[in-house]
């Protein structure tokens, strides 16, 4: 508690009973944070709080006033304990080599966790896109040639007919994928690309006793 000097010696004259008749010792000082402010009654050995919500801020006639801080002082340091025993510092060492590998395993399954759902995910975005294809072929190109068809012999009876055969080769450093051709009056004996695939080739038998004209489609693209 913390008492003015003036404070103590009006209590100890108050206690004593010489404190003089119609004296006013109520002192107002503005309040202080941190600080209880009441006021004592010689009288009755009773106090009351002032200078508080809902109270006033004056002691009233022949009160003595006196305040108090609400934390008192710090006091000494206390005495330091026991050092811990061995078995103590193990098992705090084991608690936290524990709490180390929990921690740790948490983290792994996070990580595992965390890869797993990246994998998942690849595999959604693959079968929405697909994978990659091959390469597809370049320098397309479509190669058409006209050949000219001797008429045809007079009919022998009995006597082979031999077809005629043209080739259409692709420009060079192409291979032939595809290939077609068409005629007036006959039939071929074999479209096919040519041995190697350089070209397209063409066998031809026709009835026709007049000249004519089979064309020769060959579609090439690059050998590499």
């Amino acid at each position: 508690m913390k008492l003015t000097h003036g404070v103590r010696l009006a209590m100890s004259l108050a206690g004593l009973g010489l404190l003089p008749s119609g004296l006013l010792l109520a002192q107002s000082d503005p309040p202080e944070p941190g600080v209880i402010y009441a006021c004592y009654i010689p009288a009755s050995g009773t106090v009351y709080r002032i200078k508080a919500d809902g109270v006033g801020d004056e002691c009233r006639a022949y009160h003595i006033e006196f305040s108090f801080n609400v934390a008192g002082e710090q006091g000494p340091p206390g005495p330091q304990g026991p050092p811990g025993s061995a078995a103590d510092i193990e098992a705090e060492v084991a608690a936290r080599t524990a709490a180390d590998v929990t921690l740790q395993n948490n983290i792994d399954a996070e990580q595992a966790a965390r890869q797993a759902a990246d994998v998942m995910l690849q595999s959604n975005i693959d079968a929405v896109t697909g994978t990659p294809g091959p390469p597809g072929v370049s320098g397309y190109e479509i190669v058409q040639l006209g050949f000219p068809v001797p008429p045809a012999p007079p009919a022998i009876p009995g006597a082979p007919v031999f077809p005629v055969t043209f080739t259409l080769d692709c420009p060079a450093g192409k291979v032939a994928i595809g290939g077609g051709h068409a005629g007036s009056i006959g039939s071929a004996t074999q479209s096919r690309p040519t041995t190697g695939g350089a070209g397209w080739v063409v066998s031809w038998v026709t009835n026709d006793p007049a000249p004519s004209t089979l064309t020769i489609s060959a579609v090439c693209a690059n050998a590499s």
